[in-house]
């Protein structure tokens, strides 16, 4: 047993416990397998601001934020109110002006959204583009990032070794490299009769890697000459990197794209917008009749729009202001660069990536650009980082990019920069005797 993993289980007897009692009732002890750590998951029982309280007492500061979607942090006032005001209409059975107004304000920020629909999850945002392609060009397969992520429907799990999926289902997915521009090109032009889509994620979701210069323009010009329509999965970018996602900030109009996480203000959300033209096929017809045509694609849902969601949602938009962007640009900047020189000053060859608010490191000699030299990283490494960091009331996104949100501080990050000396300088002899070419001479 590591030091870090004896001083975490001495720091956490609360959180064993719990994660003994859920071993009774869960598969591994958990129901959320991206919030799994070893020896155990912390079992948190409070949360306000960018902080969060376990079972035994402790506190942290949290980059995890669920996540993603608590880019204003836990609790705020703002969608608090929202949502208390809206407890007693809470999954109703019947459209209110909150799901107009979202949707009104989602076509106001992201360039080229003409029509919306509303989902409990980015999971089904993304299979629901998915299905909206396949109905629009009549083609079933689609392009993908090798080691991408668009939620956790059979389609996209072919890469993520997940049993119980059909292999003609698997057949469908076509991978090509992250951030590589010419071999996408070589993909849609070979089976450019046969595509309906291809997915592409802005920022490589659990990596934080940033797109190449030229890779998204690349990306919409190959799929524009071929008629195949581009999907951009902006579950995490969309409203955090900018107020219009990854399509306003890199400046590139997707077809279609997708959300979450940050739209609904922490509760269940998710949504996909698309033009009319492709909206025709959710339509009931022009004409009214007893008898009105039913649409080609159904989408039925019982939390597609709850009034809960869709009020948190505007509150949190209403609070990312260009000012909260500015404040989350810099916090991100700060941890970014304060890691690399805390790398730098103790010898340590690793990479950090990210953009905006989102943060990651690679322990890895190699620039960090794509999927093959990400994991060209030690997996171990950044477990004992994760783990060490916990131990020094810091809580990251195990073994994924984190996230800032506008309750920090600069304080809050210099805080965190001096737990990540802490974690490196003790990782030291570790990295020497596992990896000593990651070491400095």
């Amino acid at each position: 047993m590591s030091s870090a993993s004896s001083k975490y289980m001495k720091l956490t007897p609360g959180s064993r416990r719990l994660f003994e009692r859920a071993l009774r009732v869960f598969p591994s002890g958990t129901t959320r397998s991206s919030l799994f750590i070893k020896p155990y998951p912390t079992y948190i029982v409070k949360a306000k601001g960018c902080r969060i309280w376990d079972v035994d007492g402790n506190e942290y500061i949290d980059y995890v934020n669920n996540m993603g979607p608590l880019i204003l942090g836990h609790c705020h006032p703002k969608v608090t109110a929202a949502v208390m005001k809206q407890l007693g209409m809470f999954s109703s059975g019947a459209p209110t002006e909150l799901e107009v107004e979202l949707a009104e304000r989602v076509v106001k920020l992201v360039p080229g959204a003409e029509c919306v629909q509303f989902f409990p999850s980015g999971t089904e945002a993304c299979a629901y583009a998915l299905r909206l392609v396949r109905a629009y060009t009549g083609k079933d397969k689609f392009i993908m990032c090798a080691d991408g992520y668009h939620g956790s429907s059979d389609h996209f799990l072919g890469r993520h070794a997940s049993g119980g999926i059909p292999k003609d289902t698997l057949d469908k997915a076509l991978y090509v490299p992250h951030n590589d521009a010419e071999a996408l090109e070589r993909m849609v032009k070979s089976h450019k009769d046969e595509l309906a889509a291809v997915f592409l994620e802005p920022i490589l979701g659990r990596y934080g890697i940033v797109p190449k210069e030229g890779y998204l323009a690349a990306a919409r010009e190959v799929t524009h000459d071929n008629d195949v329509p581009l999907v951009f999965d902006e579950v995490v970018t969309g409203f955090r990197i900018a107020p219009g996602g990854a399509q306003e900030r890199f400046k590139i109009e997707a077809d279609v794209a997708t959300f979450g996480k940050v739209l609904g203000g922490g509760f269940p959300s998710g949504a996909m917008t698309f033009p009319k033209e492709m909206g025709e096929l959710f339509t009931y017809g022009k004409t009214p009749t007893v008898r009105p045509r039913e649409p080609k694609i159904i989408h039925p849902g019982t939390f597609n729009s709850t009034a809960i969601t869709m009020a948190a949602g505007l509150a949190t938009l209403d609070e990312l202001t260009s000012e909260a962007y500015q404040h989350l640009e810099a916090l991100g900047e700060r941890m970014r660069n304060g890691i690399e020189k805390v790398l730098q000053n103790l010898g340590i060859k690793a990479q950090v990536t990210g953009l905006g608010s989102i943060f990651h490191i690679h322990f890895t000699d190699e620039a960090a650009v794509d999927v093959a030299s990400a994991d060209t990283a030690d997996p171990l490494f950044i477990k004992l980082y994760d783990l060490n960091m916990l131990t020094r009331g810091v809580n990251l996104a195990k073994a994924h990019n984190s996230y800032c949100s506008t309750p920090m501080t600069e304080a809050d990050i210099d805080q965190t920069l001096e737990a990540t000396k802490g974690t490196l300088t003790a990782m030291l002899p570790t990295i020497s005797e596992v990896a000593p070419d990651l070491l400095s001479d």
